[in-house]
């Protein structure tokens, strides 16, 4: 019995892409993002295993033909990187004065914002 071609990471993310095409092209609009499983990927790439070698190598090549993929649990994100060149920018700047207690060895701001984290409601303005 012949075993079972396996496609390379790039290989991989072509047809990946190429999935990404056929799902946009049968809802009639543009995709720019999705979410890809673990066991997809795994089918896609004829493996029983998903190695780590193989995810970073997947994901580089994602990102040589414009997609970035991001682990999240047992999936993937998948956003194709020129629509994220509209997306806000944010700098460190609005945190200044917390950095500054920060690297001075404040590590109970860090409790402070998780605190707030856990309370959004404390932050909003009752506008």
């Amino acid at each position: 019995m012949r075993k079972k071609y396996q496609p390379t990471p790039a290989e991989t993310a072509t047809l990946v892409v190429h999935l990404m095409t056929e799902y946009a092209r049968e809802k009639g609009k543009a995709t720019t993002r999705a979410r890809i499983s673990q066991q997809t990927l795994r089918l896609i790439s004829s493996r029983t295993h998903l190695r780590h070698r193989f995810k970073e190598d997947w994901s580089e090549a994602m990102e040589l033909i414009g997609w970035l993929s991001i682990p999240v649990g047992d999936n993937f994100a998948i956003i194709q990187m020129d629509t994220t060149d509209g997306w806000p920018r944010i700098g460190s700047k609005r945190i200044a004065e917390t950095l500054k207690r920060v690297h001075r060895g404040d590590v109970s701001v860090i409790a402070e914002i998780e605190e707030a984290l856990e309370d959004p409601a404390e932050g909003a303005d009752d506008d």
